[in-house]
Order: C-alpha cells, then sequence, then structure tokens
C-alpha cells in the first residue's frame, strides 16, 4: 500500500478468470445456459473473495483506496488491461511454485506479468505470510 500512496494511485484487487472453454474444455459440448450460470457463480464468488481481502488490505493501513476488479480472459492479459485501466502502481501476484519445468509446459502468469506489465510486478511465494505493520 505505501507504493500506491507515495505515487498518489489507488491499490487495486483483481481476480482474472480464465476463458470458459480454457477452463473446463469438456463443458464445450456442455447446454450452454447450465454454462453461463455456472460462470455467473463463479464470477460473483470471486468477487466476494477480493471484496473480503479489500477489507483485510485496507484494515489499519493510510487511507489509500482499494479498488477490486473481476475480469474474464487469460490471467496475465486481463490483469494488465486492469492495471492500465485503474493507472495501477504495481501487480502484486502469487506464485504456485511449479518449478522450471512444470511452469515451461504449463505456462507461467507471473513470467508473462513481468514481460507485459505496464507497471512493477511483485510475485510472492506459496506460503508467504504478511503482517500488517
Amino acid at each position: 500500500m505505501g507504493l500506491a500512496a507515495a505515487l498518489h494511485r489507488p491499490a487495486l484487487l483483481a481476480h482474472a478468470m480464465a476463458p470458459l472453454m480454457a477452463a473446463a474444455p469438456a463443458m464445450a459440448g456442455a447446454v450452454p445456459l447450465a454454462a453461463e450460470e455456472a460462470r455467473g457463480q463463479e464470477a460473483a464468488h470471486a468477487r466476494t473473495l477480493v471484496e473480503g481481502l479489500r477489507g483485510e488490505v485496507a484494515a489499519g493501513h493510510d487511507g489509500t483506496p482499494v479498488l477490486v476488479g473481476v475480469a474474464e480472459g487469460p490471467p496475465a492479459p486481463a490483469l494488465c488491461a486492469m492495471a492500465r485501466q485503474h493507472d495501477a502502481a504495481a501487480i502484486v501476484v502469487g506464485s504456485r511454485g511449479r518449478g522450471p519445468v512444470r511452469a515451461g509446459l504449463l505456462g507461467s502468469t507471473s513470467r508473462e506479468l513481468v514481460r507485459r506489465a505496464p507497471c512493477p510486478v511483485v510475485i510472492c511465494p506459496p506460503g508467504l505470510a504478511v503482517e500488517h505493520a
């Protein structure tokens, strides 16, 4: 939050949902209405999560506005687009810690963000505990 405050920008908590067909290829033959309903529930759940995090992040901080966003699309491009739209000071993401071989085969959102992001990217390792100052 200190970086956002120093740059006079809001903090953005965002979640990117993979496109429906990429997230569940087996659903390609499913009834579209059922898929849309499931997607709506997923989006609502994601929004609930980021709204909950907003309260945790904002508690005890410097009053920097905290925005939330949920977007559909490949994660790295979706997060970059949200960062541009909100003039983000930085993007902070978690890493799954897959290792170089699995990340090479499956792709790495954090690596793509580092290459494409319009601002600095902070990658947090799995299991990182954050304490409020």
